[in-house]
């Protein structure tokens, strides 16, 4: 990263290609380090009977070792939002090449789009945040649907993925990347800003959706047990999947999928803009 900064002040820490690899690293150094075949489950020793002895438990150890995944896993995410999401300007140079450079041809670019948005620097991030928000939920997806045939001793470590059940935990992880989503076009849009200030609104915008959702809930007194779907809505989702239906959990999906979608039509229009504006300049130069 100061290798990149160093010959180029305004390129990113890292590539595209280089933060698929790092969240890729990432989980193997964490899985790795969570399912390590070791006797780790010490059953509770009750004076009527006699010790069992440990025994190696898989769901006991990722348990144990959630917190830190999720804790490390969102704040990768949140860091490769802020170093991959490019400026103002970058947008504008992307989108007026592409404009003028472009194939007639519809397969041809769909295609060169599709490639343009995986790897060119210079293009909008978000499928970029969405090919690692995948690498980064898949180990975890994987865990959720094997975990109760993994709980071959019966134990407690995994109840509240029975109480919840694995399809409404997948749903789970289907909000949490639409709530990454989300914040990843927040924080483009205010980048698209011809303030000088765009980093500090894109951070405002962000920390706003973050924490100002659960703040009002919490002060308006709004129980998850009660009115599940407010705090599905809200960055903090798994407060209210224990409550929710199943149906009402994939209600919230297809809501935060529209906004998603509605973000998005909004962020497609002001690159387009963004383009002509600066195709235009240079005609007027010119």
């Amino acid at each position: 990263g100061l290798q990149r900064r160093f010959r180029n002040p305004n390129a990113a820490m890292l590539s595209k290609g280089q933060s698929y690899l790092l969240a890729a690293y990432l989980q193997i150094i964490l899985w790795g380090f969570t399912l390590q075949y070791v006797k780790s489950y010490y059953p509770p020793y009750h004076p009527s009977t006699s010790p069992v002895p440990a025994y190696y438990d898989l769901n006991y150890q990722v348990s144990q070792n959630f917190p830190l995944i999720a804790f490390f896993n969102v704040l990768l995410l949140f860091g490769l939002i802020a170093v991959l999401s490019p400026h103002r300007q970058a947008i504008q140079d992307w989108a007026r090449y592409w404009q003028q450079n472009i194939s007639n041809s519809k397969q041809n670019r769909q295609n060169s789009l599709l490639q343009n948005l995986i790897w060119d620097e210079k293009s909008p991030a978000l499928i970029t945040i969405l090919i690692n928000l995948v690498i980064v939920t898949i180990p975890l997806a994987i865990w959720i649907l094997l975990a109760p045939a993994l709980n071959t001793h019966r134990t407690n470590n995994i109840n509240w993925l029975i109480k919840v059940g694995s399809f409404k935990a997948i749903l789970g992880l289907g909000l949490f990347i639409t709530l990454m989503m989300i914040y990843a076009t927040l924080a483009q849009r205010m980048l698209l800003m011809k303030t000088a200030n765009r980093s500090l609104w894109a951070i405002a915008t962000v920390a706003a959706a973050i924490f100002l959702p659960p703040m009002l809930l919490g002060m308006l007194g709004v129980n998850a047990s009660k009115i599940p779907i407010l705090w599905l809505f809200s960055s903090f989702p798994w407060i209210g999947i224990e409550y929710a239906t199943t149906t009402t959990v994939f209600i919230a999906l297809l809501g935060e999928l529209s906004i998603l979608v509605l973000f998005n039509l909004q962020l497609i229009r002001q690159v387009k803009l963004a383009g002509e504006s600066a195709t235009k300049a240079l005609l007027a130069e010119a």
